[in-house]
């Protein structure tokens, strides 16, 4: 009475309804004798199966139809032939559809319970029946669940709960066509019975299991915070090293800076020639206004004595200054207009 996609869960193969084959075999043209043989015992085990099936449908339809009042199964009684052509699956299916339809909020329920996630601390028997339960109401809502979706709903609750490691290692080793529903209850279920067999209650193995995963969990924490600590003090050392490099340059550069700064002011304090065209301080004031001396006697005929003073080697002051009186070679403030009249000549 299960639909086809139940049945596959439970059984893992698809349901083949066994047909009637027919009072007599169907013999291959010239086939030996072996192979007639062999056909009528196929024909035979065929035979068997159907009249298996049919008997126990009838058996079942009897009771449903006994268990039913008339009146809500009257539209499918021929008034020749009764139920005779109609299957216990017909009958169900049509009560269901009539009668037993599912709100979408009860569906919506039912999903919520098929999704729910497993208590590690109860046995797996009632998880199981709740979750084929779950599968009951959805076949007969017309919204079946597939076989993947069931084992993928259940696989998620198992891990989430951290009980039973060693069985979903040994479900995850099975072939992909060997998972199935009844393979995934038995491999569970084998690993409880061995806690049952050592006096492990369900509560203590899920506590067990859960100070195991904590611990594990705590094991690698610490490790990744060791790591994060140790690249933390690489990076430390990595930076103070590159703090002490930029240091060493500013500190370099800095000492090449007082050395051009004190190598400026000895150039600005030390004379130097007109030909090095450098910068010769000025005398004192007296000195600028004293007379020029015994190779300048006539200030006012300076001009025309010039040509009996020998030139100077060195100029003192380092401009393009000319006084009429005094010549070129004269201080920055020094002009013919400038020039103290104990100096000046008639050209002023």
């Amino acid at each position: 009475t299960a639909s086809d996609a139940e049945y596959f869960l439970r059984a893992g193969v698809n349901f083949v309804r066994p047909v009637n084959p027919g009072v007599h075999p169907v013999l291959t043209p010239g086939a030996t004798a072996a192979q007639i043989a062999h056909q009528k015992r196929e024909h035979e085990e065929h035979t068997r199966e159907f009249r298996v099936l049919q008997a126990a449908d009838n058996a079942l339809k009897n009771l449903l139809v006994n268990a039913v009042d008339a009146p809500y199964i009257k539209d499918l009684r021929d008034r020749v032939t009764g139920f005779a052509t109609r299957s216990t699956r017909d009958i169900l299916q049509y009560l269901y559809r009539t009668y037993g339809s599912v709100t979408p909020a009860q569906l919506s329920a039912n999903d919520e319970a098929f999704r729910a996630p497993y208590d590690g601390s109860t046995d797996l028997e009632a998880y199981f029946n709740a979750i084929e339960d779950c599968l009951f109401m959805a076949d007969k809502a017309g919204q079946p669940y597939s076989a993947g979706q069931t084992l993928t709903a259940a696989t998620s609750a198992i891990i989430q709960s951290q009980r039973f490691p060693l069985a979903m290692r040994e479900w995850h080793k099975l072939p992909p066509n060997a998972r199935t529903w009844a393979a995934f209850k038995a491999t569970l279920l084998e690993e409880q019975k061995h806690e049952r067999d050592n006096g492990v209650a369900p509560a203590n193995a899920y506590a067990q299991s859960a100070n195991a995963h904590t611990t594990n969990d705590a094991l690698n924490n610490l490790a990744a915070a060791t790591a994060a600590d140790r690249q933390a003090a690489a990076n430390q050392a990595e930076a103070v090293a590159n703090l002490t490099v930029s240091n060493q340059n500013l500190a370099q550069q800095l000492q090449q800076a007082q050395q051009q700064l004190q190598n400026m002011m000895t150039n600005m304090q030390s004379p130097t020639t007109a030909s090095e065209g450098g910068y010769r301080a000025p005398p004192p004031l007296a000195a600028q206004t004293a007379p020029l001396g015994p190779t300048r006697p006539n200030p006012g005929t300076a001009d025309k004595n010039r040509g009996n003073q020998p030139p100077r080697a060195i100029r003192r002051w380092d401009n393009e200054n000319y006084c009429s009186s005094c010549g070129y070679d004269v201080a920055e403030w020094h002009t013919s207009k400038t020039c103290p009249p104990s100096r000046r000549g008639p050209a002023h």
